[in-house]
């Protein structure tokens, strides 16, 4: 009997598989938790690029705006005189944008528009300047922009959406589409 137990425990003591196979297994559950947490933070930081990508082009659209209005004296509504002059407006220093067109890349087209700031009135869409009393501004609109991306480019340019949590006022106004779930987003660029 002692005999059968010593060769067993021998048996046992050389087989070494069993040990290693646990190991691999507690290995591969760290790295598998890992990689989740990395996967994340990896989302994360490439929705606030988007979020960060989205203003500086608005903002570089508006001081290129800005540098078209210094040179000519023309508050414009035709987004390509930003582009080339076409327009024959008389001291023209362009083209003030690297573009090739309205399009934009990944979403729709930008045009620009003369309106009111929404505060405090019902829409969310620039009303138009009829009214010479009118606080009248420039707006640079640019359509087809998924709703939860143009949620988070207001919040990251007027701060907090608003008092009333409604992206209808700032700098920034967003006219969400609820049937396509796609947003028209006007950033003001100067007062008329």
């Amino acid at each position: 009997m002692e005999v059968k137990t010593m060769k067993l425990f021998n048996k046992l003591k050389s087989q070494r598989g069993a040990l290693f196979g646990m190991d691999a297994r507690i290995t591969l559950a760290i790295f598998s938790g890992l990689s989740v947490i990395a996967g994340t933070a990896g989302y994360g930081y490439m929705q606030q690029t988007q979020i960060t990508s989205m203003a500086t082009e608005l903002d570089n659209i508006s001081k290129a705006y800005t540098n078209f209005m210094l040179d000519t004296s023309v508050n414009t509504k035709t987004f390509s005189d930003l582009l080339n002059n076409d327009g024959g407006q008389l001291g023209w220093n362009g083209p003030y944008m690297i573009m090739s067109s309205d399009r934009h890349v990944s979403y729709g087209t930008y045009t620009l528009e003369y309106g009111i700031e929404m505060r405090k009135i019902n829409g969310k869409s620039p009303r138009p300047c009829i009214n010479p009393r009118d606080l009248c501004f420039v707006w640079l609109k640019l359509t087809d922009v998924p709703s939860t991306l143009a949620a988070a480019v207001d919040e990251h340019i007027d701060g907090a959406i608003d008092e009333k949590g409604s992206p209808e006022s700032g700098r920034l106004l967003v006219d969400i589409d609820q049937a396509t779930d796609k947003a028209a987003i006007y950033y003001r660029i100067t007062r008329k």
